[in-house]
């Protein structure tokens, strides 16, 4: 019992590191991603201004698109991470939950268990002080049946 409890709690701060491990990484990214979208917008900003010709607007346009369809990109996959994350912590809940409950179900057999010895144990006492008390009624029949015989 005491291994399995003590597996059981292994297995859930393992799961606990690794959701942290990943909400760690998951905070990164998004700073990451705040802080790329920040310097794209800057980049994008100061490309405006310096696009004078023809040329240059052109490259910048095409720039903007490129990212345009790079961000919306990011974002698909930054969305399908974010799905897979709560997917996944999801998952992880459900398993806690039904190990939770096998720790409940467990411990109430135990308590049960434990319970049904007790009352056995009283019953064997009781069928033992019964047996003493028929043994020293038996023994004081058998002296009274011999005295009344000496007596005769």
């Amino acid at each position: 019992e005491a291994k399995i409890a003590e597996r059981v709690r292994r297995e859930i701060e393992e799961r606990v590191r690794r959701e942290t491990e990943e909400r760690i990484r998951h905070e990164i990214e998004e700073r990451v991603r705040k802080e790329t979208e920040e310097r794209v917008r800057r980049e994008a900003e100061e490309r405006r201004w310096q696009a004078e010709a023809t040329l240059e607007e052109k490259v910048r346009r095409e720039t903007e698109e490129k990212l345009r369809r790079e961000e919306e990109e990011r974002k698909r996959r930054v969305e399908a991470a974010e799905n897979k994350i709560r997917r996944e912590a999801q998952e992880t809940f459900e398993k806690e939950e039904q190990i939770r409950k096998k720790i409940e179900a467990e411990e109430k057999i135990r308590r049960e268990a434990q319970e049904t010895f007790e009352k056995e144990e009283k019953i064997r006492q009781k069928i033992e002080a019964e047996e003493k008390i028929r043994r020293e009624a038996q023994e004081k029949i058998e002296a009274e049946e011999k005295i009344r015989r000496e007596a005769q």
